[in-house]
């Protein structure tokens, strides 16, 4: 009962007492509290999960979906609820290319509890289209408050294009600079052999330091090349020899200059 006089909360309890009623009563107003407060949070709670843009997912040590909160509607398409109890192998919406990211994700954060397990791949929307997730999981187990595998999944399709149209101008751009260096460096290297011919040894020095600058353009352009084909898995280890004094007194005459 809440005793609006003294605003707290309290407990009554009436026994009788041969011919009168014997009342007993304690303040239960902490404890009243601590309720309105833990509803509280847990209204809170219930919000953010429900409008975050990321789906929030909880799955057994067999893969059987126990939890997914009502954002994966709006990021996948599917009802909240719809797949609960199924699994995330035989039943899965995870793309056929990429079903051994998702496995190895899972595999891994059974092996090491309590730390985060990171992976992205391709997972189905319900209207039939791939969309790309960056997953990150934790194995909560041991913990008898969650017992589960704890999965948030966010949508990076954007961030995927971005990046997919940066490596493309990467190297479109390194492929049209590559052709005008290369002429200015013949047209250097001729220059060179008229001035050779003609004794000048000054304007043979200017060119060669030139070349040398030449040489340092074509392999940023090559570097730029590189890094499309490192984001493209394509980039091939090539080892070489290389003069480190030449570097130093290469690094040591133009701080000279």
């Amino acid at each position: 009962m809440f005793a609006a006089t003294l605003k707290e909360w309290y407990y009554f309890k009436i026994y009788p007492f041969q011919e009168t009623l014997s009342i007993y009563a304690a303040s239960i107003h902490e404890r009243k509290r601590a309720e309105e407060l833990l509803k509280e949070n847990e209204e809170k709670l219930r919000l953010l999960i429900q409008n975050s843009f990321d789906i929030i997912t909880i799955v057994s040590q067999k893969g059987i979906i126990l939890y997914e909160s009502d954002s994966i509607e709006s990021v996948l398409g599917y009802k909240p609820g719809e797949r609960v109890e199924k699994n995330i192998f035989k039943d899965t919406l995870v793309h056929p290319e990429d079903k051994h990211l998702k496995e190895s994700m899972f595999k891994n954060a059974l092996e090491a509890p309590n730390t985060d397990v990171r992976a992205e791949f391709r997972l189905l929307h319900k209207d039939g289209n791939y969309i790309n997730m960056e997953a990150v999981c934790i194995n909560l187990l041991n913990d008898f408050r969650i017992n589960g595998i704890v999965a948030n999944y966010r949508d990076i399709t954007e961030r995927k294009l971005l990046e997919k149209q940066k490596d493309q101008f990467i190297g479109i751009a390194s492929h049209e600079l590559k052709t005008p260096v290369t002429s200015i460096k013949g047209y250097a290297q001729i220059l060179q052999q008229l001035f050779i011919e003609s004794g000048d040894q000054q304007s043979v020095e200017l060119i060669k330091k030139m070349d040398g600058q030449i040489d340092r353009l074509t392999n940023l352009i090559k570097e730029l090349l590189d890094v499309t084909q490192i984001s493209e898995g394509q980039l091939k280890l090539k080892k070489d020899i290389f003069n480190i004094n030449e570097l130093i007194s290469e690094v040591v005459g133009e701080m000279q200059k």
